[in-house]
């Protein structure tokens, strides 16, 4: 059973800053493409085949580097392979600003003892992106690198669910049904991203707790999904001088 501290570290109202940013629903409503929720419905499907396949592939990742005991070197790989997969410089920003809050949120929750183990197991960046401590923080509190490529998937789809609630004035009781009509999409998309982590696995070591596996070409084929558009759209919204959300 997850314990309750995992629950506490995946939970949307955390102060780790998620409640800031819309997932660029901001900026589609600004623009007209997210009028109601039928919009709103197609806009986090074409999300969640994107930014939230990169997002989920990359949260499993770092919870199995986690557990495999990743070294610093192979975690600047992990991270460096993120950042070639997000093009929008606004959108690299508000990844890893969620990232160190979300670090944060992690280091307020463990007693000194236990941070210190984690700062040996997971040398990290001060500001790492935010699917990487995800992943890593769910390994942390016991879950599994499926648990958290399904947190990031969902985490896409809710936050811009509860932006569009706040822009558009949605009843929040449909945005959250819209939301849980999803699973069947976030289901089978961690299904292909962990299935890719196992092969990996089991071709450079099986069950073995070792992280050779990053240093095949793991990272490389993980998916690079894009939507131009609203990496477009990312930047455009950093600029504007009025604004609700972060990004």
């Amino acid at each position: 059973m997850p314990s309750p501290r995992l629950l506490l570290f995946l939970d949307s109202r955390s102060p780790a800053g998620a409640h800031s940013h819309s997932q660029g629903v901001e900026v589609a409503v600004g623009q007209g493409l997210i009028v109601d929720l039928p919009t709103l419905t197609d806009y986090c499907r074409g999300r969640l085949r994107t930014a939230g396949a990169v997002s989920a592939a990359f949260a499993a990742t770092s919870a199995q580097a986690f557990l495999d005991g990743a070294d610093a070197v192979q975690w600047l790989a992990i991270d460096t392979e993120l950042e070639a997969r997000t093009p929008s410089a606004a959108t690299r920003v508000a990844s890893r600003a969620l990232g160190k809050g979300l670090r944060r949120l992690l280091k307020a929750t463990a007693s000194t003892e236990e941070w210190g183990e984690v700062e040996r197991a997971w040398p990290l960046l001060a500001a790492p992106h935010q699917p990487l401590v995800l992943g890593a923080g769910c390994a942390m509190l016991g879950g599994s690198p499926d648990l958290a490529a399904r947190a990031a998937a969902l985490s896409v789809c809710s936050a811009a669910s509860s932006a569009a609630i706040r822009l558009l004035g949605l009843d929040p009781y449909a945005a959250h049904r819209m939301v849980a009509d999803l699973e069947a999409d976030i289901t089978t998309l961690c299904r292909e991203v962990t299935s890719l982590l196992s092969l990996y696995r089991a071709e450079y070591g099986g069950i073995a707790k070792t992280s050779v596996w990053l240093e095949s070409e793991y990272l490389a084929r993980l998916c690079s999904n894009s939507a131009p558009a609203v990496e477009i759209l990312a930047d455009v919204h950093a600029r504007e001088e009025m604004r609700l959300f972060a990004s």
